[in-house]
């Protein structure tokens, strides 16, 4: 009795490779019409909010420059407490002051209900102190003025912050000048003493206006 050693090996033909190949290929170049924009693109929108963020950031750091202390209100304050005025002492000028009573360490004090006659200083060696309510504010000097602000904004850059954090993304600076309205709230060309009209722009084209007072 003889047996034959049968053998079933099965594959994939030449003919079958190059057709697989090309159906592969043809449906990869469908992908790369229909998607690969949308993948090329993808981080666009990400870039764009970050430039985006950027300015805000710029506009927020020339704010915290200017307005470096806040404003007057009837509150509880502590010694070393600062705040300005909410109106020019002098035309164009606001000075701050410092919380000197309560004395360092006694706690807090209550400020009066309405705000006091505030009186300015070239630097707090004049000794010039308001009372209000239970707190006494000691004049320290002048803070910046908007002509100062435009000269700083020309002159230097904003992408730092006070904490040396600096952003790499530049922008230019395409208005900086000085506005006021008349009746109609039209806007007119104005001087150090009306309104700053800041306007940032970045490489994107985006811009971001503030107006300072």
């Amino acid at each position: 009795m003889t047996c034959k050693k049968c053998s079933n090996q099965t594959g994939f033909t030449l003919i079958e490779i190059v057709v697989t190949i090309v159906i592969v290929a043809i449906f990869a170049s469908v992908v790369i019409v229909f998607f690969g924009s949308s993948i090329t693109q993808s981080s666009a929108p990400i870039l764009r909010l970050q430039k985006s963020s950027d300015l805000q950031k710029v506009i927020a750091n020339i704010t915290a420059d200017y307005k470096k202390y806040p404003l007057w209100r009837s509150s509880t304050h502590r010694y070393g407490d600062f705040v300005v005025p909410t109106f020019y002492n002098v035309i164009g000028q606001r000075f701050y002051y410092m919380c000197t009573t309560p004395a360092q360490g006694a706690g807090t004090a209550t400020s009066g209900g309405s705000e006091p006659m505030w009186k300015g200083c070239i630097n707090s060696n004049e000794n010039i102190t308001i009372p209000d309510g239970a707190v006494v504010w000691t004049c320290q000097g002048p803070t910046i003025t908007l002509d100062s602000l435009r000269n700083k904004i020309n002159s230097t850059g904003y992408n730092c912050d006070q904490n040396g954090n600096c952003n790499q993304t530049g922008y230019s600076v395409i208005e900086n000048n000085f506005i006021r309205f008349d009746a109609s709230n039209n806007e007119l060309n104005g001087t150090n003493i009306d309104f700053l009209k800041v306007t940032i722009r970045n490489d994107n084209g985006e811009v971001l206006s503030a107006i300072f007072y």
